[in-house]
């Protein structure tokens, strides 16, 4: 073969290479290459998110710890707060008064009945038992609207369920006469 014919052939060779090894790369590299790009970043990303369950499992289980190491009976005590374990009239009239005296508002009268409990559906949770205060009560028309707010963010359970709002004749107050429910733990 002649030395030209020879550098004809390596020519045509290297161009039939680059000709195969750009279609290898545009066919098989470049399709994997985006998928690997996409699975590092869903790597990243799940990461992140198992360092955010991580962060979170540690700071529940501090939580939980320092739950463990309060006492049982103080616990109780607060969620008796929430909801008593008798039905506790006094108590219950003492937060609907005091929240009254807060906002201003006088109380004319209350009437308190203790409703029927009811049964629940599980057998590891008590019933449910209602005190019903009917009361009545005299003041402005702001100051109410501040009592049925501090009714409903109380400490204690306390569920007002009607009111009826009348004008006095010679009184700038207005008189609000309403129905609240407060609940207890039943035995």
């Amino acid at each position: 073969m002649k030395p030209s014919a020879k550098r004809s052939m390596s020519i045509i060779f290297a161009i039939l290479f680059l000709i195969g090894s750009l279609f290898i790369y545009k066919s098989m590299i470049k399709p994997d290459y985006q998928e690997i790009v996409g699975l590092i970043a869903k790597k990243q990303s799940l990461k992140k998110t198992f360092d955010n369950y991580t962060f979170l499992n540690q700071e529940f289980e501090n939580l939980l710890s320092q739950y463990q190491d309060q006492n049982l009976e103080t616990t109780q005590n607060q969620l008796s707060l929430i909801l008593p374990n008798k039905p506790d009239i006094s108590y219950a009239t003492a937060q609907i008064v005091g929240i009254a005296k807060l906002f201003g508002m006088k109380i004319s009268s209350l009437d308190v009945k203790q409703l029927a409990i009811k049964p629940s559906d599980k057998m590891a949770i008590k019933g449910l038992g209602t005190l019903r205060m009917d009361l009545q009560m005299e003041g402005d028309y702001e100051n109410f609207k501040s009592f049925i707010k501090a009714l409903e963010t109380n400490i204690m359970v306390l569920n007002p369920t009607n009111y009826k709002i009348e004008k006095q004749s010679n009184s700038p107050f207005l008189i609000y006469k309403m129905t609240v429910d407060t609940h207890y733990q039943a035995d």
